[in-house]
Order: C-alpha cells, then sequence, then structure tokens
C-alpha cells in the first residue's frame, strides 16, 4: 500500500498543465495591475506633460 501511494506522488503527470495554469494567472494579474496605471489620471497627465515639454522650442 505504501508503495502505491508513493508512486502516486513521484509521477509528474499534469505538471505541466499547473504550470501553465499559474503562468497565465500571473500574467493576466500583471497586464490587469498595468492596465489599472495605464489608465489612470496621474499616469495620462505624466505622459501628457512630458510630451508636452518635449515639442515645446528650447
Amino acid at each position: 500500500m505504501t508503495t502505491r501511494r508513493s508512486h502516486l506522488f513521484l509521477d509528474d503527470e499534469g505538471a505541466v498543465t499547473v504550470e501553465y495554469a499559474m503562468l497565465f494567472f500571473l500574467v493576466g494579474a500583471l497586464i490587469g495591475t498595468v492596465y489599472l496605471v495605464v489608465t489612470s489620471d496621474w499616469f495620462q497627465d505624466l505622459v501628457s506633460d512630458l510630451i508636452r515639454d518635449a515639442m515645446q522650442e528650447p
């Protein structure tokens, strides 16, 4: 009985699927965070100010 249970834990079948699921979850969380930052008012003001300052004559 003990060898049967240890055999179940030694088999790594399905590990790749779990790794991909975790990767997709983390990428989705990262994309959501980037979206929240990019759509925030302070970030849009920062980018607008940078572009405006860059286009002014020296």
